[in-house]
């Protein structure tokens, strides 16, 4: 009846909630994996940019 319907609305609700907060983690965890991955390039490249502009520099004591 009734009462079976707004169980079987609640349990959609619950899914669909849960759906969307797990689609909401996953995109969080990969942007957090991307950050991580991406830091140590980011790291290197800059330290390779300042050994680079340093050998450049005629200038340097």
């Amino acid at each position: 009846g009734l009462g079976n319907l707004v169980k079987l609305r609640r349990a959609g609700d619950r899914a669909l909630q849960l759906l969307l907060f797990n689609e909401e983690s996953l995109v969080s965890a990969s942007h957090q994996l991307a950050l991580i991955t991406s830091l140590p390039f980011v790291h290197t490249a800059r330290r390779y940019y300042r050994l680079n502009g340093s050998v450049r520099r005629p200038d340097w004591p």
